[in-house]
């Protein structure tokens, strides 16, 4: 248990699925606060205006964005994936459960009319961050056996069908000997699948860096990314489909 904590983790992106995923959570809060009207938010200050309840969604939206897509833009190197672990995973999703929770106390006292009570709100907070810890343990730990299932899979396949050498996770950083000629790389979550046209015909690599890093170290050679997921050396393209 413990060597899994301390497993290599993907560090939050700022990508489109971060912003989906902030999206679905505060439509997701939003429309179940509101058919379902839990907490007497059915009666009193919410249950007079239903937007009220419904900007408890908006909370979450922004929350979630602020954490996982603003800072993440705006301090790249403390999100570098060479420092991100299982554990930081699981704390920095506490985090944002704590920040969902502090704002949505913040507004649910604006709206009735209370005072701020130090008491109140750790009370709150630890009642929150109890009964979240467990169900964040296990989302984590199950992304992190399904991303493993997923590479050791690919790995396999790769190797099967191809003479594939791999690269150790140390080194980072991408290469093209002078009989290794770049001809494309597809993007698998913090790895990259290479392909090189060698003396002995067609080959693949896989290895640890983003497509990103990737691109950046063979840009020098014309090496351009055409999509999201994709890297190729136009001078090797062919044709177009």
């Amino acid at each position: 248990m413990f060597s899994k904590l301390t497993s290599p983790y993907p560090a939050p992106r700022p990508d489109r699925t971060a912003v989906l995923s902030g999206l679905f959570m505060g439509l997701f809060v939003g429309l179940f606060l509101l058919y379902f009207r839990p907490f007497d938010l059915g009666s009193g200050f919410f249950g007079e205006v239903p937007v009220r309840i419904v900007f408890f969604g908006v909370i979450t939206l922004f929350a979630y964005w602020f954490m996982e897509v603003l800072l993440p833009l705006v301090f790249p190197r403390w999100f570098n994936d060479q420092n991100w672990k299982v554990w930081h995973r699981i704390a920095y999703y506490l985090l944002i459960l704590w920040l969902i929770a502090s704002l949505n106390g913040l507004y649910t006292n604006y709206i009735q009319g209370l005072s701020f009570s130090w008491r109140n709100y750790g009370l709150i907070m630890t009642q929150t961050l109890t009964l979240g810890v467990l169900p964040i343990t296990m989302i984590v730990l199950y992304r992190y056996n399904e991303k493993m299932v997923f590479y050791l899979k690919e790995a396999a396949v790769m190797e099967k069908a191809s003479h594939l050498r791999s690269i150790e996770p140390a080194k980072t950083k991408a290469k093209q000997t002078d009989k290794d000629v770049f001809l494309a790389a597809e993007a698998y979550g913090n790895y990259v699948k290479v392909h090189y046209a060698s003396e002995d015909g067609w080959r693949q690599e896989v290895q640890r860096l983003t497509l990103s890093s990737l691109v950046a170290d063979l840009s020098s050679a014309g090496v351009v990314r055409c999509h999201r997921s994709f890297a190729v050396h136009p001078g090797e393209v062919r044709y177009v489909s």
